[in-house]
Parts: structure tokens; sequence; C-alpha cells
């Protein structure tokens, strides 16, 4: 149902600002995967990030609903793949595949992943994010906020969420407002992993990421990361 409805959130201001800050210093080179693309607000934008000719997106989620609107808003785009693939499972990808990955509002919804849960699952999946990196491989990826207040995004949004021009507004703008207090209150039960900076700067320098940055968007309620694999990697 939450699919159904998801395209409506790219036609607001907060989300579009949430991608200008997710695109920039994006240079999309070689071979990228984005991570749980939705209806494809994230792969737009990598497509007008790109150099030349010369690239492969590969745009995945495991939702119905979603890879039919991928397949249908990319259809005749030979640099861009749609492929079925459910993060919460094993990765098959190689090592050292992708030249960039991304993943907007979604990593920190898992809560299992192979035969790991909870925050476990949720590091184990940014490390085979780091396995499938290529070395100076960039990963820009977003996150709720700890504490987040989704009601502000949506204050922020009611010119367009809460507007009066058609029957369909209506509808879709106090749903959309009830899924995300759901994803709210799931954040403060720990159940999905909202960390904050510091949190999140250790878990990624942990892992080995580099020259990590963060920004703040979505009416300040959502962490835009910017990182690196390094182009050496040191065995401890």
């Amino acid at each position: 149902n939450y699919g159904r409805l998801y395209h409506h959130i790219e036609g607001v201001k907060p989300y579009k600002e949430l991608l200008d800050v997710f695109g920039k210093n994006l240079i999309i080179k070689g071979k990228w995967l984005d991570l749980g693309s939705g209806s494809g607000g994230v792969i737009d934008l990598l497509k007008k990030n790109t150099q030349g000719s010369d690239f492969k997106i590969i745009a995945s989620d495991f939702d119905p609903g979603f890879l039919k609107q991928l397949n249908d808003r990319f259809k005749g785009e030979n640099n861009i793949e749609v492929q079925e693939l459910n993060i919460c499972d094993k990765i098959s990808f190689q090592d050292n595949e992708f030249d960039g990955i991304t993943a907007n509002l979604v990593l920190p919804y898992i809560i299992h992943y192979a035969e790991n849960t909870g925050v476990k699952a949720f590091k184990e999946i940014m490390k085979e994010i780091f396995r499938i990196l290529k070395p100076g491989g960039q990963f820009v990826w977003s996150s709720p906020k700890k504490g987040v207040k989704f009601w502000k995004v949506f204050i922020a949004s009611r010119g367009k969420v809460f507007g009066f021009d058609n029957k369909e507004q209506l509808f879709y703008g106090p749903a959309l407002l009830r899924q995300a207090s759901k994803i709210q209150d799931k954040g403060k039960r720990n159940i999905y992993h909202f960390l904050d900076i510091d949190e999140l700067n250790k878990l990624l320098s942990d892992i080995g990421f580099v020259d990590i940055k963060f920004s703040k968007s979505m009416a300040k309620q959502v962490n835009v990361i910017n990182c690196k694999k390094p182009l050496t990697i040191i065995e401890l």
C-alpha cells in the first residue's frame, strides 16, 4: 500500500531538497548500484549526474509494485537495468564490483539480514556494501535522524501534500503522514536504526569507510551520508 503512494513524495519540496543534497558532488562513472530504488527518484538523479555514455546503473527493489514502476519509468534506457533484489537476503554481487552505491531512506529499516537481526543486521549490510564497492568507490545514503519528527517534514510539504486542488491529494497526504508516524514510532522503539552522527561515524569508520561527511536535509530530519572505500585497504 505504501508503495502505491510513495511516488507522490517526489513532488514535495523537502524531498526535492533531499535529492539536491544527495546529488551534491556526485559524478557517475562506471557501474553503480541503487539499493531500494522505490519509484526511481534517485535513479533519475544518478542519470543526470553521469559523465559520457560509458556507465551502467542497476535499480533494485523487491516490491512488485515498485519493480513495475521502475520498469515503466526506465523502459528503453539501455544504461539502466532493473533487478529484483531483497537486501534482507545475502548479497550475491562480487567483491569490488561497483564504482558507487546509493541507498535513499532504506538501510535503517533493515531489521534482519541473512542470519542476523537488529543493529547487527544493519552493520552486516554495511560490511557487504563495503565489500562490493571498488577501492575508491563512493557510498551515498540517507537515514532519518535519531529522534526524527516527520511531522516537521509534512508541515514543510503542506502546500503540496495537503493541498486541495484535487481529490487524490486529500487521500494520499494523510495516508503518507500515517505511514511516516508508524516509521517514526518504530525508530523510537529501536526497531528501526535511526542513529546519531557520532554512532554512524563510528560504525562506518570501524568497517573501513573514509572521507565520511554528513549533511542534513528534509526539514533537517534526515542525515545524508557520503563516504568512500579507501584506495588501499590496510589489514589490521
